[in-house]
């Protein structure tokens, strides 16, 4: 889900990796693609 409000925001408490260009939280995006990509 995009949040354009919410983009490329630095680290903190609520995102601890920051956001991408499209306001997604960058470490949810991370371990979600690390799941797929060794198969759990």
């Amino acid at each position: 889900m995009t949040n354009l409000d919410g983009r490329l925001q630095g680290m903190s408490f609520q995102h601890p990796l920051g956001t991408d260009q499209l306001g997604r939280d960058v470490l949810t995006r991370l371990l979600l693609g690390g799941q797929q990509t060794i198969g759990l």
